[in-house]
Order: structure tokens, then C-alpha cells, then sequence
């Protein structure tokens, strides 16, 4: 329902929320902006805590959230974001047995294809609450270096 999906938006996607991730160290956020200052991406990362066993939790990362204006799909702002956040990774992480983890919805055929193409990864799955509606996620994980 949606009254159910904006009270989550509204608790989970708030600048109290985002302004933790910014002050915490283990964090990063890096927007994709236009010439004009219109933002038309992002992606947040930070330490890892999917639910799988095999989560170190010391030292893999996780790519929380990225989101692309559908305007720019195609256009290579995706795949530059990611590899600025691989850059952060390592200058924070040097332990060559990290891995970024991330969850993908199972029905987000488009994210699944990228995310293949940078070379993550199945390896998991867990049910994504959102007020009533129980989603699947897919883990999906690879090798910093």
C-alpha cells in the first residue's frame, strides 16, 4: 500500500538519516550534478551489514544506494559513480579480502544486468520489509581488488 511505502520513504530517506551517513567516516556519498546544479544521481556506501554469513564485518563494504535519473540511463553516470566509490573504498580499506556487497530487488532486471556487467556476483537472498509487503533482495557481492 502506499501509505505504508511513503511512511518508510519518509522515516528511511529523511536529512536526519542522510547527515549520518555524512558525519560517519565509514561512509560516502557522491553526487552526479549537471552544469545547471540539478542533481540526477547518487551513490551511498558504507560499511557492510547485509544479512549473510559471510560478511566480515570489519572490513567489506556495501553499496547502500544507487539511484540514476532515468534521463541519464545509458549515459555512463552509473558505472563512473561506482568506480568513484570503488577509489573511496580503497583509500579508507587496504585489506586485499575486502568485498562490496550490495541487495538488489529480484524484480530490477536492469540494476541485475549492471551489476553483472561490473562483476558482482549472486550469492544470496533475504526478504526486504517494507510495512507489509515482504520483497525478495538478491545479495550480490565481489572482490575490491
Amino acid at each position: 500500500p502506499i501509505e505504508q511505502l511513503n511512511q518508510f520513504l519518509n522515516e528511511n530517506y529523511t536529512i536526519g538519516k542522510y547527515n549520518e551517513f555524512i558525519y560517519d567516516k565509514t561512509s560516502k556519498i557522491i553526487i552526479a550534478i549537471t552544469n545547471d546544479n540539478i542533481i540526477k544521481g547518487y551513490i551511498l556506501a558504507s560499511s557492510c551489514k547485509l544479512p549473510h554469513e559471510d560478511v566480515n564485518k570489519e572490513i567489506d563494504m556495501e553499496i547502500k544506494r544507487l539511484y540514476i535519473h532515468p534521463d541519464l540511463f545509458g549515459k555512463d553516470i552509473g558505472h563512473r559513480l561506482v568506480q568513484e566509490i570503488y577509489q573511496w573504498m580503497k583509500s579508507i580499506c587496504s585489506n586485499k579480502s575486502t568485498r562490496v556487497w550490495l541487495g538488489v530487488w529480484e524484480e530490477n532486471y536492469r540494476a541485475q544486468k549492471f551489476y553483472n556487467k561490473l562483476g558482482y556476483n549472486k550469492v544470496g537472498e533475504y526478504v526486504y520489509i517494507v510495512g507489509d509487503c515482504r520483497d525478495v533482495d538478491f545479495i550480490l557481492n565481489k572482490n575490491l581488488y
